[in-house]
């Protein structure tokens, strides 16, 4: 269509000259022509014609079309700065050629609505034949997008707001919830009211167009986070987000370990998906979460990998790494229920803009990491309860046991304080202010762009996008899951467990009298001295101590590395929040202390592959 609008305007001017021609040529017949008539006559007209040849050669031999064209006119036209003639002509024949170009940019920016027959316009409609949005991640970023070719060069600054502009009303358009596609159509939504869109022509020196494009994309901004706020109850969908994904109500969890701890220890490949999904709607409305009228959005899914090997991926994309990561098959790995879970969420349109799956993949890391550190929390626990006996009944003879003890609570204490740093120290923070941001976004761009900040700036400081300290982390979590498995094995290799279960009847000697409660007592004594005997026995065997050294020798050592790392993190950047963590793990400088005495980083028995095995385990 600008060629077009082009050749008529070169058209017009052609006609001009041949009404000249004809003019001159009946002069010449009537014998009033003389060769200084001709040349002043024709004086004028041979610079106009040098212009039109010299453009039109240009397009011919560059094949432009559309906004390339637009470009190529107002290239010409600046250069033509001081002679009036042809500055004049060139305005002329660039705001001629502009005309349609101009009445889609419109039809785009005011209504949301593309009519480029000879796809000639900056914004490139890839499934135009598509009536209403797919429900694919990739709809909204691939249907609309910028054509650069056809981006003219007065306009490349403006392309993004042209392009988002377009998107936002199209994107109310395709809602039409309460009638915000017809009073869209009528322009009489928002601040155009009683205002009538603003018609965009052309000019080198007057750049009204300018402020056009800008109202537009301000004006389709602001219309859409106001109705995402009002209609689609925005802040409602993000706290919901938050209660399932950041465990803002984690008794729905905790109620679902209960429920399914037997199944997520069973590989990845014999668990059903229905069934977890079914634990979970159990687990979520006998918790406070069963207010939430979104919880039916929440869903359960089985990844093909666990968290470490996804943020891996995510880290070393466009690195060298990425290619080694390319060649290793997630679905190899055996692994089991508990690191294959994660949670996603149904959004529906358009709150996709905002809740875009790449969004949803970083919640889901942040669920993953924090769900792992529970199930982490919930196996030392375990291990307490199984112990909680054998500390009653003269433990203080066994020094190996209560050192073992003495291990799992300060393996606890890290876990439930790395748990704190991520919930409290960095989630909560850093919730606020994007709430706070939210409440005053003037439109989507702003929310978009603090949705980003908020989620990165988490998982920055969860320690989830730093290499060094993921290893670190995921080594002390191995070693967590590997003691308490080897721990548990222990006590019920003994017949320690066994024979606790023969004193729980214990609680009945206040409901028994006389002879009965004599022999109850005659009975525990009995079973104490059997329990101490086995204790005696299990403990003072070398196999018993080594592996106990092994585990606390481990864990020291990548402890201290981690605090290490911390250290100079929080020196160099100033911006995490390590030193809240820093200082939980280490508030009394008892590790710092003893970082100089650490064993040498050699026999390293835990790596990120025994991570993956050792929790199925």
């Amino acid at each position: 269509m600008v060629n077009h609008a082009l050749c008529a305007a070169m058209r017009q001017l052609l006609r001009e000259y041949f009404v000249l021609i004809a003019q001159l040529e009946n002069q010449h017949r009537r014998k009033s022509l003389s060769l200084q008539k001709l040349w002043f006559y024709l004086q004028p007209c041979t610079e106009t014609l040098s212009i039109l040849a010299a453009v039109a050669s240009e397009v011919i031999q560059s094949e432009a079309s559309g906004g390339a064209v637009l470009s190529l006119l107002h290239t010409r036209l600046v250069r033509s700065s001081g002679d009036s003639k042809a500055e004049e002509l060139l305005l002329y024949l660039t705001r001629s050629a502009a005309a349609p170009y101009f009445a889609t940019l419109e039809g785009w920016i005011h209504g949301g609505k593309i009519w480029d027959p000879y796809r000639e316009f900056l914004v490139r409609d890839s499934r135009a034949e598509d009536a209403s949005p797919q429900r694919r991640d990739d709809y909204w970023d691939s249907k609309y997008g910028i054509a650069r070719d056809n981006v003219p060069n007065f306009l490349e600054e403006l392309a993004e707001n042209v392009l988002a502009a377009g998107k936002y009303l199209n994107a109310l358009r395709l809602c039409g919830a309460g009638g915000v596609g017809e009073r869209l159509a009528a322009g009489k939504v928002g601040e155009r009211a009683n205002t009538a869109p603003q018609t965009i022509v052309y000019s080198l020196t007057d750049k009204g167009y300018v402020d056009v494009i800008k109202d537009a994309y301000q004006f389709a901004s602001k219309s859409l986070l106001e109705f995402m706020l009002k209609e689609m109850n925005l802040v409602d969908q993000l706290r919901s987000l938050k209660h399932y994904f950041l465990v803002d109500e984690g008794d729905y969890l905790v109620e679902f370990l209960d429920a399914a701890e037997t199944e997520l220890r069973k590989p990845c490949s014999d668990l059903s998906v229905a069934n977890l999904s079914s634990q979970m709607e159990s687990a979520v409305r006998s918790s406070v979460t069963n207010a939430d009228p979104y919880k039916d959005n929440l869903r359960v899914v089985l990844l093909p990998y666990d968290l470490i090997t996804q943020l891996f991926r995510i880290l070393s994309i466009e690195t060298r790494i990425e290619k080694s990561l390319q060649l290793d098959d997630p679905t190899e790995i055996n692994l089991s229920g508990m690191e294959a879970l994660a949670l996603d969420y149904n959004v529906t349109w358009p709150l996709s803009l905002i809740i875009s799956a790449k969004i949803l993949t970083r919640y889901q890391m942040l669920f993953r990491h924090i769900f792992y550190l529970k199930w982490v929390e919930r196996q030392l626990c375990r291990v307490w309860s199984l112990a909680k006996h054998c500390k009653e009944r003269q433990s203080r003879k066994h020094p190996w046991l209560t050192e073992g003890f003495a291990l799992r609570t300060r393996m606890l204490i890290f876990v439930q304080n790395l748990q704190l740093h991520s919930v409290f120290d960095v989630i909560e923070p850093h919730w606020q202010t994007f709430a706070e941001g939210l409440s005053a976004a003037a439109n989507i761009d702003t929310v978009i762009h603090n949705q980003w900040l908020f989620i990165d700036r988490c998982l920055k400081d969860c320690m989830l996008t730093t290499p060094h300290l993921l290893k670190l982390v995921s080594k002390l979590m191995a070693c967590a899951v590997m003691f308490t498995n080897w721990m548990t094995r222990f006590l019920h290799s003994t017949t320690v467990h066994k024979r606790t279960e023969v004193l729980r009847g214990s609680t009945l000697q206040a409901t028994l009298k006389g002879s009965a409660l004599r022999e109850l007592d005659s009975r525990n004594r009995l079973s104490n001295k059997v329990v101490s005997f086995d204790l005696q026995q299990a403990t003072n065997r070398d196999k018993y101590r080594a592996a106990l050294k092994q585990f606390e020798s481990n864990f020291d050592r990548y402890l201290g590395q981690l605090l290490g790392e911390l250290g100079r993190y929080e020196e160099q950047d100033s911006g995490h929040r390590l030193g809240n963590v820093l200082y939980r793990l280490d508030y009394s400088g008892f590790y710092r202390n003893r970082r100089g005495e650490s064993p040498r980083s050699g026999g390293d028995l835990i790596d990120l592959a025994s991570s993956r095995t050792s929790a199925s385990e």
